[in-house]
């Protein structure tokens, strides 16, 4: 049997602002770089300190590449946000109400606008807040009856 294959109503990529990017690179290859050191000219007293050096850097560069960018798609039926497998997934039919507003917290790392979703379920009422960078489509989408 043939899998049909949606297409989206609305579907946005964004990746991590550059400042924050740069940043988060240059911690990566601090650690990279000290555990290379501690590694190669501090002798077996400092093992421990290249070991975990090179642990957190690795951690870093595989969470830098996963999670740089922020991943949105309103199907038909469904809508999934978030970075990589950290994301939302609900019914497009439990979005009781949608706003934009200016992006906090983490969310100003993606984009400068969020989009305010609440939702209801059998589990009760929660709210989401979905960076975009144009929120008008999104709230559009996400209202949208169609």
């Amino acid at each position: 049997m043939r899998e049909r294959a949606e297409i989206p109503l609305f579907c946005e990529e964004l990746p991590l602002k550059a400042p924050v990017r740069w940043a988060a690179r240059l911690g990566v290859l601090g650690f990279v770089a000290s555990g290379v050191w501690a590694g190669a000219w501090g002798g077996e007293a400092l093992a421990w300190l290249s070991g975990l050096c090179l642990t957190l850097g690795s951690a870093g560069a595989f969470g830098l590449w996963r999670l740089s960018t922020f991943e949105t798609n309103v199907g038909r039926y469904g809508v999934r946000a978030g970075c990589w497998e950290l994301a939302w997934t609900f019914p497009r039919a439990d979005v009781t109400s949608a706003k934009a507003q200016p992006a906090r917290s983490w969310r100003a790392f993606f984009a400068p606008h969020e989009v305010l979703v609440e939702l209801t379920s059998r589990a009760g009422r929660r709210r989401l807040a979905i960076p975009a960078r144009d929120p008008q489509e999104l709230v559009a989408a996400l209202e949208d009856e169609g």
